[in-house]
Protein backbone atom coordinates (compact mmCIF):
# COMPACT_ATOMS: atom_id res chain seq x y z
CA UNK A 1 0.00 0.00 0.00
CA UNK A 2 1.85 3.59 -0.75
CA UNK A 3 1.71 6.29 0.98
CA UNK A 4 -1.40 7.85 -0.32
CA UNK A 5 -3.59 5.05 0.04
CA UNK A 6 -2.73 4.72 3.94
CA UNK A 7 -3.48 8.39 3.93
CA UNK A 8 -7.34 8.11 2.75
CA UNK A 9 -7.35 4.79 4.83
CA UNK A 10 -6.94 6.25 8.03
CA UNK A 11 -8.70 9.45 7.06
CA UNK A 12 -11.75 6.83 6.80
CA UNK A 13 -10.75 4.87 9.77
CA UNK A 14 -10.88 8.22 11.73
CA UNK A 15 -14.30 9.39 10.84
CA UNK A 16 -15.64 6.18 11.56
CA UNK A 17 -13.69 6.11 14.49
CA UNK A 18 -14.76 9.84 15.82
CA UNK A 19 -18.97 8.88 14.78
CA UNK A 20 -18.79 5.69 17.21
CA UNK A 21 -17.00 8.56 19.66
CA UNK A 22 -19.45 10.93 19.00
CA UNK A 23 -22.40 8.05 19.84
CA UNK A 24 -21.14 6.88 23.27
CA UNK A 25 -19.50 3.95 21.28
CA UNK A 26 -16.52 4.30 23.59
CA UNK A 27 -15.64 -0.03 23.20
CA UNK A 28 -16.09 0.07 19.95
CA UNK A 29 -13.90 3.47 18.77
CA UNK A 30 -11.11 2.87 20.78
CA UNK A 31 -9.07 -0.07 18.57
CA UNK A 32 -9.59 2.46 15.60
CA UNK A 33 -7.53 5.04 17.82
CA UNK A 34 -4.95 2.79 19.31
CA UNK A 35 -4.14 1.87 15.17
CA UNK A 36 -4.59 5.63 14.77
CA UNK A 37 -2.19 6.84 17.30
CA UNK A 38 0.36 4.28 16.12
CA UNK A 39 0.82 5.99 12.90
CA UNK A 40 1.37 8.93 14.39
CA UNK A 41 -2.27 10.70 14.64
CA UNK A 42 -2.01 13.41 17.09
CA UNK A 43 -6.09 13.67 17.54
CA UNK A 44 -6.41 9.89 18.46
CA UNK A 45 -3.71 9.65 20.74
CA UNK A 46 -5.73 12.87 22.57
CA UNK A 47 -8.33 10.90 22.68
CA UNK A 48 -7.05 8.11 24.41
CA UNK A 49 -6.20 10.44 27.06
CA UNK A 50 -9.54 11.23 27.21
CA UNK A 51 -10.14 7.25 27.60
CA UNK A 52 -7.98 6.73 30.24
CA UNK A 53 -8.96 10.01 32.42
CA UNK A 54 -12.53 9.39 32.29
CA UNK A 55 -12.50 5.66 31.68
CA UNK A 56 -15.04 6.15 29.20
CA UNK A 57 -14.88 2.37 28.45
CA UNK A 58 -14.87 1.40 31.94
CA UNK A 59 -10.92 1.42 32.17
CA UNK A 60 -9.66 4.72 34.16
CA UNK A 61 -6.02 4.60 34.31
CA UNK A 62 -4.69 8.84 35.34
CA UNK A 63 -0.75 7.17 34.63
CA UNK A 64 -1.87 6.20 30.77
CA UNK A 65 -3.64 9.23 30.30
CA UNK A 66 -0.86 11.41 31.66
CA UNK A 67 1.82 9.66 28.97
CA UNK A 68 -0.79 10.16 26.35
CA UNK A 69 -1.24 13.97 27.03
CA UNK A 70 2.20 14.50 27.52
CA UNK A 71 2.81 12.73 24.10
CA UNK A 72 0.73 15.04 22.53
CA UNK A 73 1.70 17.98 24.17
CA UNK A 74 5.48 17.01 23.13
CA UNK A 75 4.34 16.63 19.35
CA UNK A 76 1.67 18.94 18.56
CA UNK A 77 0.11 21.82 21.05
CA UNK A 78 -3.40 20.81 20.83
CA UNK A 79 -5.39 23.18 23.20
CA UNK A 80 -8.17 20.91 24.88
CA UNK A 81 -4.98 18.89 25.83
CA UNK A 82 -3.48 21.77 28.17
CA UNK A 83 -6.64 22.11 29.45
CA UNK A 84 -7.15 17.99 30.27
CA UNK A 85 -3.83 18.17 31.83
CA UNK A 86 -4.91 21.42 33.83
CA UNK A 87 -7.53 19.47 35.50
CA UNK A 88 -5.67 16.56 36.46
CA UNK A 89 -2.71 18.98 38.15
CA UNK A 90 -5.90 20.89 39.71
CA UNK A 91 -7.33 17.25 40.60
CA UNK A 92 -4.18 15.33 41.82
CA UNK A 93 -4.95 12.50 39.36
CA UNK A 94 -2.17 10.51 38.37
CA UNK A 95 0.06 12.98 39.42
CA UNK A 96 0.47 15.01 43.22
CA UNK A 97 -1.95 18.00 43.05
CA UNK A 98 -0.50 21.10 42.26
CA UNK A 99 -2.52 24.23 41.71
CA UNK A 100 0.24 26.58 40.11
CA UNK A 101 0.94 23.99 37.26
CA UNK A 102 -2.80 23.45 36.92
CA UNK A 103 -2.49 26.90 36.50
CA UNK A 104 0.17 26.99 34.10
CA UNK A 105 -1.81 24.57 31.95
CA UNK A 106 -5.37 26.70 31.78
CA UNK A 107 -2.94 29.83 30.67
CA UNK A 108 -1.11 27.65 28.07
CA UNK A 109 -5.36 26.32 26.99
CA UNK A 110 -6.26 30.16 26.59
CA UNK A 111 -3.66 31.31 24.91
CA UNK A 112 -4.24 28.79 22.24
CA UNK A 113 -8.30 29.70 22.77
CA UNK A 114 -9.78 27.00 24.55
CA UNK A 115 -12.62 29.01 26.65
CA UNK A 116 -12.92 26.61 29.14
CA UNK A 117 -9.55 26.98 30.69
CA UNK A 118 -10.79 31.04 31.58
CA UNK A 119 -13.81 29.03 33.52
CA UNK A 120 -10.92 26.80 35.95
CA UNK A 121 -8.52 29.74 36.10
CA UNK A 122 -11.67 32.08 37.17
CA UNK A 123 -12.27 28.64 39.93
CA UNK A 124 -8.55 29.25 41.28
CA UNK A 125 -9.11 32.77 42.04
CA UNK A 126 -12.13 32.39 43.72
CA UNK A 127 -10.69 29.72 46.28
CA UNK A 128 -6.91 31.06 46.15
CA UNK A 129 -5.76 27.75 45.28
CA UNK A 130 -2.27 28.19 43.69
CA UNK A 131 -2.43 32.28 43.77
CA UNK A 132 -3.57 34.85 46.02
CA UNK A 133 -7.56 35.05 46.33
CA UNK A 134 -8.57 37.66 44.50
CA UNK A 135 -12.37 38.31 43.04
CA UNK A 136 -12.08 40.81 40.47
CA UNK A 137 -9.67 38.13 38.64
CA UNK A 138 -12.73 35.48 39.37
CA UNK A 139 -15.13 37.18 37.86
CA UNK A 140 -13.11 38.59 34.65
CA UNK A 141 -12.17 35.36 33.62
CA UNK A 142 -16.12 33.97 34.34
CA UNK A 143 -16.88 36.78 32.13
CA UNK A 144 -14.11 36.19 29.21
CA UNK A 145 -15.63 32.23 29.50
CA UNK A 146 -19.51 33.38 29.29
CA UNK A 147 -18.78 36.03 26.55
CA UNK A 148 -17.40 32.58 24.57
CA UNK A 149 -20.16 31.38 24.92
CA UNK A 150 -19.71 28.77 27.89
CA UNK A 151 -22.94 27.92 29.92
CA UNK A 152 -21.40 27.39 33.43
CA UNK A 153 -19.71 30.40 33.07
CA UNK A 154 -23.02 32.33 32.21
CA UNK A 155 -24.07 31.10 35.36
CA UNK A 156 -21.38 31.84 37.60
CA UNK A 157 -20.99 35.43 36.14
CA UNK A 158 -24.57 35.84 36.93
CA UNK A 159 -23.44 34.33 40.65
CA UNK A 160 -21.03 37.13 40.61
CA UNK A 161 -23.57 40.22 39.68
CA UNK A 162 -25.76 38.49 42.56
CA UNK A 163 -23.35 38.14 45.42
CA UNK A 164 -20.89 40.98 44.72
CA UNK A 165 -18.45 38.91 43.74
CA UNK A 166 -15.16 40.83 42.27
CA UNK A 167 -17.87 42.85 40.66
CA UNK A 168 -20.53 45.62 42.10
CA UNK A 169 -23.61 43.89 42.44
CA UNK A 170 -26.25 44.20 39.98
CA UNK A 171 -29.83 42.39 40.06
CA UNK A 172 -30.41 42.89 36.80
CA UNK A 173 -27.41 41.85 35.28
CA UNK A 174 -27.61 38.64 37.89
CA UNK A 175 -31.17 37.76 36.53
CA UNK A 176 -30.05 38.58 32.66
CA UNK A 177 -26.74 36.11 32.66
CA UNK A 178 -28.19 33.42 35.08
CA UNK A 179 -31.61 33.38 32.19
CA UNK A 180 -28.89 33.07 29.70
CA UNK A 181 -27.69 29.80 31.45
CA UNK A 182 -30.91 28.44 32.15
CA UNK A 183 -33.24 29.37 29.30
CA UNK A 184 -30.24 29.29 26.48
CA UNK A 185 -27.97 26.94 27.89
CA UNK A 186 -30.46 24.77 30.20
CA UNK A 187 -28.08 24.39 32.77
CA UNK A 188 -29.64 23.02 35.95
CA UNK A 189 -28.38 24.78 38.57
CA UNK A 190 -29.00 28.01 36.92
CA UNK A 191 -32.80 27.00 37.15
CA UNK A 192 -32.32 26.17 40.73
CA UNK A 193 -30.45 29.88 41.41
CA UNK A 194 -33.42 31.76 39.70
CA UNK A 195 -35.80 29.77 41.24
CA UNK A 196 -34.32 31.02 44.69
CA UNK A 197 -33.70 34.65 43.45
CA UNK A 198 -37.31 34.65 42.77
CA UNK A 199 -38.71 33.46 45.86
CA UNK A 200 -36.21 35.85 47.78
CA UNK A 201 -39.08 38.83 49.08
CA UNK A 202 -36.41 40.90 50.02
CA UNK A 203 -35.44 41.29 46.46
CA UNK A 204 -37.21 43.46 43.91
CA UNK A 205 -37.62 40.01 41.83
CA UNK A 206 -39.79 38.85 43.90
CA UNK A 207 -42.25 35.95 41.72
CA UNK A 208 -43.42 33.33 43.15
CA UNK A 209 -44.69 32.07 39.75
CA UNK A 210 -41.32 32.62 38.44
CA UNK A 211 -39.83 30.76 40.99
CA UNK A 212 -42.18 27.24 40.79
CA UNK A 213 -41.45 27.91 36.80
CA UNK A 214 -38.02 27.36 37.26
CA UNK A 215 -38.49 25.01 39.75
CA UNK A 216 -40.29 22.78 36.96
CA UNK A 217 -37.91 23.75 34.41
CA UNK A 218 -35.08 22.05 36.72
CA UNK A 219 -37.31 18.96 36.65
CA UNK A 220 -36.99 18.79 33.27
CA UNK A 221 -33.83 18.77 33.01
CA UNK A 222 -32.84 16.22 35.65
CA UNK A 223 -35.97 14.52 36.73
CA UNK A 224 -34.31 13.04 39.79
CA UNK A 225 -32.37 16.37 41.76
CA UNK A 226 -35.00 18.19 39.81
CA UNK A 227 -37.71 16.16 41.88
CA UNK A 228 -35.98 16.98 45.56
CA UNK A 229 -35.29 20.38 44.45
CA UNK A 230 -39.38 21.24 44.03
CA UNK A 231 -40.25 19.12 46.63
CA UNK A 232 -38.75 22.00 49.15
CA UNK A 233 -42.19 23.90 47.90
CA UNK A 234 -44.15 22.05 49.58
CA UNK A 235 -42.12 21.50 52.37
CA UNK A 236 -42.11 25.71 53.16
CA UNK A 237 -45.30 26.16 51.58
CA UNK A 238 -43.93 28.32 48.94
CA UNK A 239 -46.51 29.06 45.65
CA UNK A 240 -47.75 25.98 46.10
CA UNK A 241 -50.16 24.80 49.31
CA UNK A 242 -47.48 23.43 52.38
CA UNK A 243 -47.81 19.40 52.42
CA UNK A 244 -45.50 17.56 54.67
CA UNK A 245 -46.57 14.43 53.31
CA UNK A 246 -45.95 15.37 49.68
CA UNK A 247 -42.90 16.58 50.42
CA UNK A 248 -41.97 13.72 52.07
CA UNK A 249 -43.19 11.19 48.97
CA UNK A 250 -41.21 13.78 46.60
CA UNK A 251 -37.90 13.55 48.42
CA UNK A 252 -38.28 9.75 49.19
CA UNK A 253 -38.86 8.31 45.59
CA UNK A 254 -35.85 11.37 44.42
CA UNK A 255 -33.66 9.40 47.56
CA UNK A 256 -34.59 5.73 45.91
CA UNK A 257 -33.91 7.30 42.13
CA UNK A 258 -30.53 7.94 43.22
CA UNK A 259 -30.99 11.36 44.66
CA UNK A 260 -27.74 12.99 46.18
CA UNK A 261 -29.07 16.06 47.48
CA UNK A 262 -32.81 14.61 48.21
CA UNK A 263 -30.83 12.28 50.74
CA UNK A 264 -28.93 15.08 52.03
CA UNK A 265 -32.28 17.32 52.56
CA UNK A 266 -34.06 14.93 54.70
CA UNK A 267 -30.68 13.97 56.64
CA UNK A 268 -30.13 17.36 57.77
CA UNK A 269 -33.89 18.17 57.89
CA UNK A 270 -34.01 15.39 60.43
CA UNK A 271 -30.52 16.38 62.32
CA UNK A 272 -32.19 20.28 62.78
CA UNK A 273 -35.80 19.31 62.71
CA UNK A 274 -36.56 21.19 59.86
CA UNK A 275 -39.65 21.61 58.06
CA UNK A 276 -41.71 20.26 60.74
CA UNK A 277 -39.82 16.81 61.09
CA UNK A 278 -39.03 15.45 64.02
CA UNK A 279 -35.49 15.67 65.30
CA UNK A 280 -34.50 11.89 64.78
CA UNK A 281 -30.99 11.25 64.67
CA UNK A 282 -30.71 7.64 63.59
CA UNK A 283 -32.81 8.87 60.76
CA UNK A 284 -30.09 12.18 60.58
CA UNK A 285 -27.18 9.83 60.36
CA UNK A 286 -28.37 6.91 58.12
CA UNK A 287 -29.92 9.60 55.28
CA UNK A 288 -26.67 11.88 55.23
CA UNK A 289 -24.81 8.51 55.04
CA UNK A 290 -26.66 7.91 52.03
CA UNK A 291 -25.59 10.96 50.20
CA UNK A 292 -22.63 10.81 51.40
CA UNK A 293 -21.33 7.50 50.19
CA UNK A 294 -23.10 8.44 46.84
CA UNK A 295 -20.72 12.19 46.48
CA UNK A 296 -17.95 12.28 48.53
CA UNK A 297 -16.92 16.19 49.80
CA UNK A 298 -20.62 16.88 49.62
CA UNK A 299 -22.00 18.91 52.20
CA UNK A 300 -23.46 15.55 53.41
CA UNK A 301 -20.07 15.02 54.90
CA UNK A 302 -20.05 18.87 56.60
CA UNK A 303 -23.20 17.81 58.50
CA UNK A 304 -22.06 14.21 59.43
CA UNK A 305 -18.40 15.66 60.85
CA UNK A 306 -21.10 18.24 63.06
CA UNK A 307 -23.51 14.83 64.12
CA UNK A 308 -19.93 13.50 65.27
CA UNK A 309 -18.06 15.78 66.96
CA UNK A 310 -20.64 17.93 68.62
CA UNK A 311 -22.08 17.09 72.32
CA UNK A 312 -25.52 17.96 71.15
CA UNK A 313 -26.28 15.19 68.83
CA UNK A 314 -25.28 12.35 70.96
CA UNK A 315 -23.43 11.12 68.57
CA UNK A 316 -20.18 11.71 69.78
CA UNK A 317 -17.23 9.91 67.68
CA UNK A 318 -14.51 12.54 66.99
CA UNK A 319 -12.46 9.75 64.56
CA UNK A 320 -15.82 10.31 61.66
CA UNK A 321 -16.28 14.01 63.04
CA UNK A 322 -12.59 14.30 61.71
CA UNK A 323 -12.78 11.97 58.49
CA UNK A 324 -15.99 13.27 57.40
CA UNK A 325 -14.61 17.12 57.85
CA UNK A 326 -11.03 16.78 56.30
CA UNK A 327 -12.89 14.75 53.15
CA UNK A 328 -15.30 17.95 53.22
CA UNK A 329 -12.68 20.54 52.83
CA UNK A 330 -10.20 18.54 50.86
CA UNK A 331 -12.76 17.19 47.90
CA UNK A 332 -16.12 19.67 48.03
CA UNK A 333 -16.96 22.02 44.80
CA UNK A 334 -19.29 23.90 46.89
CA UNK A 335 -19.06 26.92 45.42
CA UNK A 336 -20.09 29.35 48.45
CA UNK A 337 -17.50 30.53 51.30
CA UNK A 338 -20.31 28.62 53.76
CA UNK A 339 -18.16 25.62 52.81
CA UNK A 340 -15.12 26.67 54.61
CA UNK A 341 -16.74 26.01 57.35
CA UNK A 342 -15.18 22.75 57.09
CA UNK A 343 -11.86 24.42 58.30
CA UNK A 344 -13.61 26.16 61.21
CA UNK A 345 -15.16 22.62 62.68
CA UNK A 346 -11.47 20.93 62.14
CA UNK A 347 -9.88 24.09 63.89
CA UNK A 348 -12.14 23.72 66.92
CA UNK A 349 -11.47 20.42 67.09
CA UNK A 350 -7.84 21.34 67.81
CA UNK A 351 -8.07 25.20 69.48
CA UNK A 352 -10.16 22.49 72.26
CA UNK A 353 -8.59 18.91 71.95
CA UNK A 354 -12.25 17.49 71.59
CA UNK A 355 -11.03 14.18 70.80
CA UNK A 356 -7.39 14.97 70.04
CA UNK A 357 -4.62 16.46 71.73
CA UNK A 358 -5.24 20.33 71.70
CA UNK A 359 -2.92 22.07 69.20
CA UNK A 360 -3.44 25.62 68.62
CA UNK A 361 -0.55 25.65 65.92
CA UNK A 362 -2.90 23.43 63.72
CA UNK A 363 -6.10 25.00 64.46
CA UNK A 364 -4.61 28.21 63.39
CA UNK A 365 -3.25 26.83 60.41
CA UNK A 366 -7.41 25.68 59.72
CA UNK A 367 -8.56 28.52 61.10
CA UNK A 368 -6.07 30.88 58.50
CA UNK A 369 -6.93 28.93 55.66
CA UNK A 370 -11.07 28.84 56.19
CA UNK A 371 -10.12 33.07 56.45
CA UNK A 372 -8.28 33.07 53.48
CA UNK A 373 -10.96 31.83 51.95
CA UNK A 374 -13.58 33.83 53.25
CA UNK A 375 -15.18 31.95 56.23
CA UNK A 376 -16.41 34.40 58.67
CA UNK A 377 -16.57 31.86 62.02
CA UNK A 378 -12.67 31.54 61.16
CA UNK A 379 -12.23 35.18 61.12
CA UNK A 380 -13.21 35.39 64.39
CA UNK A 381 -11.30 32.90 65.73
CA UNK A 382 -8.52 33.81 63.47
CA UNK A 383 -8.45 37.40 65.39
CA UNK A 384 -8.59 35.60 68.34
CA UNK A 385 -4.87 34.40 67.89
CA UNK A 386 -3.71 38.36 68.48
CA UNK A 387 -4.79 38.81 71.84
CA UNK A 388 -1.40 38.27 72.44
CA UNK A 389 -1.88 34.65 74.29
CA UNK A 390 -1.95 30.97 72.87
CA UNK A 391 2.13 31.70 72.06
CA UNK A 392 1.13 33.93 69.63
CA UNK A 393 2.68 38.27 69.45
CA UNK A 394 0.00 40.34 69.95
CA UNK A 395 -1.08 42.21 66.96
CA UNK A 396 -4.17 44.68 68.10
CA UNK A 397 -5.12 45.98 64.40
CA UNK A 398 -5.48 42.23 62.94
CA UNK A 399 -7.71 41.18 65.69
CA UNK A 400 -9.75 44.37 64.44
CA UNK A 401 -9.05 44.04 61.23
CA UNK A 402 -10.44 39.88 61.00
CA UNK A 403 -13.35 41.06 63.49
CA UNK A 404 -14.25 43.77 60.91
CA UNK A 405 -14.43 42.51 57.94
CA UNK A 406 -16.58 38.84 59.59
CA UNK A 407 -19.28 41.66 60.35
CA UNK A 408 -18.98 43.23 56.81
CA UNK A 409 -19.69 39.52 56.03
CA UNK A 410 -22.36 39.50 58.17
CA UNK A 411 -23.96 42.70 56.53
CA UNK A 412 -23.93 41.45 52.88
CA UNK A 413 -24.90 38.32 53.41
CA UNK A 414 -28.64 37.72 51.80
CA UNK A 415 -31.64 36.54 53.01
CA UNK A 416 -31.03 33.33 51.72
CA UNK A 417 -27.14 33.16 53.19
CA UNK A 418 -28.49 34.21 56.42
CA UNK A 419 -31.10 30.66 55.87
CA UNK A 420 -28.32 28.87 55.38
CA UNK A 421 -26.23 30.07 58.52
CA UNK A 422 -28.88 29.72 60.58
CA UNK A 423 -29.98 25.94 59.71
CA UNK A 424 -26.12 25.20 60.71
CA UNK A 425 -27.22 26.40 63.97
CA UNK A 426 -24.86 28.66 66.05
CA UNK A 427 -23.45 26.57 68.58
CA UNK A 428 -20.33 28.50 69.75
Amino acid sequence: MDELQKKNQNAKKLDLALQMYDTNRYEMAKPLFEELSKDGNILSTSILGNYYHYGLDGNTDYKKALAYYRKVIAENEITDVWFELGRMYEDGLGVRKNYRKAKECFEKAVENGCVSGYVFLGKLYLFGEGVKRDEKKCYEYFLRAAEGGDVFAAYRVGCCYLNGTGVEKDINLAEEWLCSAADDGEYFDACTKLSDLYLDKKSSKYNPKLALYYAKRALELDPIEGEAFLSMFYAVGNAVEKNTEKFLEMVTRAIDNGSVNAAYLLGKSYMLGNFDLPEDMDRAEKYLTIASEREAGGWSDYYLGVLYGDTIYKRIDYRKARFYLERFINTSSVNTSLSDKGFFEIGWLYYFGEGIKKNHQKAYEYFKKGTKRGCPDCMAMYANFYDGEKGFPEKPHLTYKWYKKKYEWWQCVGVFGCFDVLCIGSRR
